[in-house]
């Protein structure tokens, strides 16, 4: 409902223990990796914003985050003199985006539903990007208050919804091209 799609590639230098899907740790558990992956790993995270979610949508502001992102670490990873092998991105993907992902970069692209549970560096991404996310909604649920974004990380909670209903959106809320039926339904039951 609400925030950036953060995208985070990773290229691990050194593999860290403890390491995988973010969502399969606790918030105490991932700072502590995240503390040590920035040690071990080159990264580059790309948001795709909620401006550009409300102008094109999810998916295409999310794909184009991913391309940027890939482009971003292999350019890193070739100043360094570091050829990886290949890119795995998680998620199924259509043709038209893998071969638009693959233009981005100058090795093979490979596309793997759940890949953040069986890729290490995929694993470390994830991590990586949840902190990073965890500290914008942070700083939005200061900026703007009673929605929750602290806590919900913009899902549609109880509270949120409640919030919504009596605040409205804030700036921060996909309210163009995100889930437009659901949006109705909101908006229909605000006063």
């Amino acid at each position: 409902m609400a925030g950036d799609c953060v995208i985070c590639a990773l290229y691990a230098l050194k593999k860290v223990r403890g390491v995988k899907d973010s969502k399969q740790l606790t918030h105490k558990q991932r700072i502590k990796l995240f503390e040590r992956l920035q040690y071990n790993s080159i990264y580059t995270i790309v948001p795709a914003t909620v401006n550009s979610i409300n102008s094109i949508g999810i998916y295409k502001a999310r794909n184009y985050a991913i391309a940027s992102a890939l482009e971003n670490l292999y350019l890193q990873l070739l100043g360094m003199n570091i050829k990886p092998e290949k890119a795995v991105i998680d998620g199924p993907f259509s043709k038209e985006w893998m071969n638009y992902f693959r233009s981005k970069v100058s090795i093979p692209v490979e596309c793997m539903v759940d890949a953040d549970s069986k890729v290490y560096a995929v694993s470390a991404a994830s991590i990586i990007g949840k902190i990073y996310m965890d500290s914008l909604f942070m700083g939005f649920g200061s900026f703007f208050s009673g929605y929750g974004f602290e806590h919900d990380h913009g899902s549609p909670s109880e509270s949120h919804i409640e919030a919504l209903r009596k605040k409205g959106p804030s700036p921060y809320h996909r309210t163009k091209n995100y889930a437009a039926k659901w949006w109705e339904k909101i908006r229909g039951k605000m006063k």
